[in-house]
């Protein structure tokens, strides 16, 4: 087994738990407002994790098809998760900072999709879309660390999950957007390795949010 193929195992694996530690959130009204219905983005995660591993273990998925699939997951995992992080700032100011760069970088995704529609990879789209990811999580840090503290940061679960999304999708960046280059420069097996390297944040990534989701369970607890 390769190391890619150990990955998305993994991925698959933290995606699996971080679905089973949402199913808690569901309908909970106890919990943060800005984390209710966060478990769909873990349950359409998992679902697309799925279809990869299905692919991995028989080859009957038809690879132009988990493309499109993965085009269209792109807006979304855009569109939620920008919806999550603008739903955890309290300044007016920033919010209103906010929007005209979210539809700005949402035009240049929707631009990128376009001119790639035939084209059967997403690096250059999907390195759009994080960055742009990458740079509301630092509007979250800068909001974050300019205002009194009012909680006890490591029991909050947005700062997980913006923690988890930063560091995961800081990682994917610099790898999608050379992606071209090492294909046509590295071997094979050699880019299916940096590929791994991907897999592997987007798995980490969903094991900030089993934490988030525990300090979520946690809050309703306490409170």
């Amino acid at each position: 087994m390769t190391i890619y193929n150990i990955m998305i195992w993994f991925q698959w694996c933290c995606m699996l738990l971080s679905f089973i530690f949402s199913i808690r959130t569901i309908n909970n009204n106890s919990i943060p407002s800005y984390m209710r219905g966060f478990y769909i983005y873990s349950l359409l995660a998992l679902c697309l994790c799925s279809l990869s591993v299905i692919n991995l273990l028989t080859g009957h998925i038809n690879f132009h098809y988990l493309v499109i699939i993965q085009k269209l997951s792109l807006i979304f995992h855009y569109s939620f998760l920008s919806y999550f992080i603008y739903g955890t700032f309290t300044n007016r100011k920033v919010k209103l900072f906010f929007t005209p760069i979210f539809f700005s970088f949402l035009c240049l995704i929707l631009i990128s999709l376009v001119d790639n529609l035939y084209e059967i990879d997403t690096f250059h789209t999907n390195a759009i879309t994080n960055l742009a990811l990458v740079f509301y999580c630092l509007i979250y840090y800068y909001q974050l660390f300019n205002k009194p503290p009012v909680e006890i940061l490591l029991e909050e679960p947005s700062f997980w999950m913006v923690s988890g999304l930063f560091l995961s999708l800081t990682i994917t960046v610099p790898i999608n957007s050379l992606r071209h280059f090492l294909i046509n420069h590295i071997s094979e097996d050699f880019n299916f390795e940096i590929v791994s390297i991907s897999v592997f944040a987007y798995g980490t990534m969903h094991l900030f949010f089993v934490k988030a989701y525990l300090c979520s369970i946690h809050k309703k607890i306490v409170s």
